[in-house]
């Protein structure tokens, strides 16, 4: 998935299967340098934050890399990403 804008985006989990979220699973590519999850998420501040909403709770809720957390099958997220022309790259 390719975000152009820098800021706030949404995305989705396309596949029929739950994907983990974590640095096996996704990869961050910048300017032609490609990053974990859990990189681009750190110093690097490619990618701010990812937040799903949790209809048990009625609540947004972030998703952190490398906790046990999964993008659900065909749910939507947002993301808020610290640059532009950003790919997020999701294996299921």
């Amino acid at each position: 998935m390719h975000f152009k804008t820098m800021g706030w985006n949404m995305f989705g989990n396309p596949f029929t299967s739950p994907v983990p979220w974590n640095d096996n699973n996704v990869k961050v590519i910048y300017n032609g340098e490609e990053r974990t999850i859990g990189q681009a998420t750190g110093a690097s501040n490619w990618v701010k934050s990812v937040w799903r909403w949790n209809p048990d709770t009625q609540a947004d809720e972030p998703i952190d890399p490398n906790t046990g957390q999964s993008l659900n099958a065909w749910e939507g997220f947002w993301i808020n990403t610290g640059v532009a022309d950003l790919t997020l790259v999701v294996q299921p």
